[in-house]
């Protein structure tokens, strides 16, 4: 039996036909897209089946019951959750308070139950609690979840909601919601909520499950293809290296080395300046016995780095990045330390170079002076969890350590 049903529906606003005689079925398991040019009827569409919208005839069928007599507040309750074109969070709510909302659809507590605590009410504030945290985690939404959203990047909102429809359809980590629905899924491949799709793909990256995080960045290529959004090339080309990235570090993890270097070759024919390539795969080319190659992708690396550097030499940002290759690679701490404090000029407010500048001393021994940067990163952004936890490597690590996750 199919999860989602479509039979038949049309729907009508006067004389104007919007919908026609749409009929589809959605499997367990099965994604599904929509796509269609502005106007077609898309969102009209997810309205009937979100039961927004009734629908002028025919009849939508979950698990082979109709919901056309359930009202669109009861939607949830049988699994269906949805996201919408534009983010819709409150804004001077915490991630945390945002995402526990999800949760309401399925309480049955009441005013005078909650005001005195009764017992049932706190095992049902700690189940939701318990729910909540882990739906953060699976969307590696942690570091932020005592931030208030307004302040949160758009890619990082979208995924705040998404917690949110995840919670709210009954998402668990062993059965997850029924079927969710995402209108414009298209606008997360596009400009600058391009980051919702791919911060995705970054969790999976973070995790060390590098072929899902592949196939997240594989799809949303694929995508762009088919919609014809290749008007950025920039974002394209970093798209394509990421997806080669994460092929070569899933290839790597399998012991498959040769193949991993073709997929390496690609991305220094893409982003030969791309910092992440080697610092993502040179440490893992020697753990591996590939000592050549690993050397190979770190002289290629710099040398277009420094080339970039002298092309563009008052460009923080390539000063920033050169220092930040070789202080992650624990190669030529002089030259970082030039390079950060070359880019700390340039821009003395950047607290990405300030991050930079710390490492570098830290690896050179100044672990005061490292501590005093990175406190200098604290006070200007006290809700991003990186920064506390590289004070508390720096007090108590050792330099030959790698630095936390970037945000």
């Amino acid at each position: 039996m199919s999860v989602l049903e479509v039979q038949g529906l049309d729907k009508h606003f006067g004389g104007l036909k919007v919908l026609h005689d749409i009929s589809f079925e959605l499997e367990a398991g099965e994604k599904l897209a929509l796509i269609g040019p502005n106007g077609a009827g898309k969102t009209t569409l997810f309205n009937c089946l979100s039961r927004l919208y009734q629908p002028s005839s025919g009849d939508i069928l979950m698990e082979g019951v109709s919901i056309l007599t359930r009202p669109a507040h009861k939607i949830a309750e049988i699994g269906i959750g949805r996201t919408f074109q534009n983010v819709a969070l409150f804004p001077n709510l915490s991630v945390m308070d945002n995402v526990r909302i999800g949760c309401h659809a399925r309480t049955s507590s009441d005013i005078i139950s909650d005001s005195i605590k009764l017992a049932w009410v706190r095992k049902s504030e700690a189940d939701i609690n318990k729910k909540v945290h882990e739906i953060l985690a699976y969307l590696d939404l942690e570091s932020v979840a005592h931030t208030v959203v307004s302040g949160l990047p758009f890619g990082t909102q979208k995924r705040v909601e998404l917690a949110r429809s995840l919670l709210r359809a009954g998402f668990d980590q062993e059965s997850e919601e029924q079927l969710r629905l995402a209108d414009r899924t298209s606008d997360f491949i596009s400009g600058v909520p391009m980051a919702a799709a791919r911060e995705l793909a970054l969790v999976e990256y973070r995790r060390g499950n590098f072929a899902a995080a592949a196939r997240q960045i594989e799809r949303s290529v694929l995508l762009r293809l088919r919609l014809d959004l290749l008007t950025d090339e920039s974002l394209a080309l970093s798209d394509l290296h990421m997806l080669h990235r994460f092929a070569a570090l899933a290839l790597l993890k399998e012991g498959k080395g040769p193949q991993a270097m073709q997929h390496v070759e690609t991305c220094l024919q893409l982003l030969p300046s791309d910092v992440m390539l080697p610092i993502d795969l040179v440490p893992r080319l020697r753990k591996a016995g590939l000592q050549q190659q690993a050397a190979d992708v770190q002289q290629r690396a710099i040398a277009a780095l420094e080339e970039k550097c002298r092309l563009y030499p008052d460009s923080a940002s390539m000063h920033n990045g050169m220092s930040w290759l070789l202080v992650r690679l624990h190669i030529d701490l002089d030259a970082a330390l030039e390079h950060a404090q070359k880019a700390r000029e340039l821009s003395p407010n950047s607290l990405a170079i300030a991050d930079t500048l710390a490492e570098v001393c830290y690896q050179k021994g100044q672990k005061q002076k490292a501590i005093e940067l990175i406190n200098e990163c604290i006070r200007r952004q006290p809700d991003i969890l990186r920064h506390w936890q590289v004070r508390r490597r720096f007090e108590s690590g050792t330099p030959d350590t790698d630095p936390p996750a970037e945000e």
